[in-house]
């Protein structure tokens, strides 16, 4: 065992052997103090660390939106230079269905902004369904699970092709919305991050290869 877990466990172990005590010695506000303090730290910390990503929500979407149930989440091996893909389906609270079905559309198109995640990619904003001619490429390419640099076995292949069939559907379809961030080379795209949003059926998909 390394010096440092060891520190670790001494320090945990002490801290408590601290509380156990302030409770025997019926010093039970200092004993909640030291339950509650670290779990507030840590909430903050949870939250601090994550916002960014609240923030990278509302800057794609227009909200901040609630996820009744993750349906599905797929991400794959990412080799060393973070090529692969992944693919997830959410479906939304009643509130945020709502909201997506009765969105002006001129509001929602001047969505996304640029966030500094993803500040080295080009932006296709939200379109209305069926996906136009100009997107195809882009289209294609997310919707190619596997490429030279990656590759799926047929077990998790078999998993998310019904994801994928869907996901075409309704880019094909009226009533939903797609928008996409990419980064493209001379030789072709390298990465992409497709949403989509289907208030009709109140899911969020979201794409990500490279």
């Amino acid at each position: 065992m390394s010096i440092f877990f060891l520190i670790i466990i001494v320090v945990f172990l002490s801290y408590l052997g601290l509380i156990i005590w302030s409770f025997i010695k019926k010093r039970r506000l200092l004993g909640i103090s030291l339950i509650v303090i670290p779990i507030i730290l840590f909430g903050i910390l949870i939250l601090i660390s994550n916002w960014n990503f609240i923030g990278l929500t509302k800057d794609i979407y227009s909200k901040n939106y609630k996820t009744e149930k993750e349906l599905f989440y797929f991400d794959s091996a990412r080799d060393f230079h973070g090529d692969g893909f992944s693919i997830k389906v959410d479906s939304l609270k009643k509130e945020d269905k709502d909201y997506f079905t009765q969105i002006d559309f001129n509001e929602l198109k001047k969505f996304p902004l640029r966030h500094y995640h993803l500040s080295d990619r080009k932006i296709c904003k939200w379109k209305k369904t069926p996906i136009e001619l100009m997107d195809s490429l882009q289209y294609n390419f997310a919707l190619n699970p596997t490429s030279v640099w990656i590759h799926i076995n047929s077990k998790d292949l078999d998993k998310i092709e019904s994801k994928i069939d869907l996901t075409r559907k309704l880019l094909n379809e009226s009533g939903s919305y797609y928008a996409y961030f990419f980064k493209d080379h001379p030789y072709g795209l390298y990465g992409i991050d497709l949403y989509l949003i289907s208030p009709k059926n109140g899911l969020i998909i979201e794409i990500n290869k490279q």
